[in-house]
């Protein structure tokens, strides 16, 4: 449980999302008094600059193969980034803000968002060929307020609804059903390695002390 520092931002400096590449750096989605941008930090914790041009950049993810993407719900836009930073449009017309974007071990990528000028809102596998996208399921019952989304190893997708304090399950056929209801404020997600899920958990509570959450498939918690 010992915390040191990694590496201390530039003041005025937020990161939102964070993704490690297979060249071992760590990627991180990073605000301040400019656009936000996407810095590359060695393991050393050396700081540099790899993409710039998002207006409202969020979730950031590596499929699989290496290949790095963004999503950018300003902009309207989902990228696929070269190794040069470069940025390429795959899907457009998103409007949801958060839009967070996950992989599943095969490399399928999936979408949670709206569109533009619709209300199809709910989430999405989107074609790494073209672009193309095909709802899983749509809200309702998907509930709104999920900023992060998980697969874990058989296909499953768990996304936090923050507003209702919820964890979401999709299964690979998109049925739909709730782990656990009434928490406080499901935020970061992740997979363990045993299939548990650890997730980020602050209180609504004014000055209440914020927790880390296991929880395991039968729906239960332990701190």
């Amino acid at each position: 449980g010992k915390v040191t520092v990694f590496v201390r931002l530039d003041q005025g400096e937020v990161v939102s999302n964070m993704a490690f590449g297979a060249d071992n750096h760590l990627y991180t989605v990073q605000w301040g008094s400019s656009s936000p941008d996407i810095k590359r930090i060695s393991p050393e914790g050396k700081v540099t600059s790899f993409a710039t041009g998002f207006i409202r950049a969020f979730d950031i993810e590596f499929s699989p193969s290496g290949d790095l993407f963004v999503s950018d719900p300003g902009a309207g836009n989902l990228y696929r980034v070269t190794n040069d930073g470069e940025l390429s449009v795959l899907v457009s017309g998103l409007w949801t803000d958060p839009s967070p974007i996950a992989f599943d071990k095969d490399g399928t990528l999936f979408l949670r968002t709206g569109w533009r000028g619709k209300t199809e809102n709910g989430l999405y596998k989107v074609s790494l060929q073209d672009g193309s996208v095909t709802p899983i399921i749509l809200m309702p019952p998907l509930l709104s307020g999920s900023d992060y989304m998980v697969v874990d190893e058989s296909g499953n997708i768990f996304l936090p609804a923050v507003t209702y304090g919820t964890i979401q399950k999709v299964s690979p056929l998109g049925e739909f059903s709730l782990l656990v209801e009434f928490w406080h404020n499901p935020e970061g997600l992740i997979v363990g390695p045993s299939g548990d899920l650890f997730l980020a958990d602050h209180s609504r509570a004014l000055l209440a002390p914020g927790r880390i959450l296991r929880l395991n498939m039968k729906g239960n918690v332990s701190t």
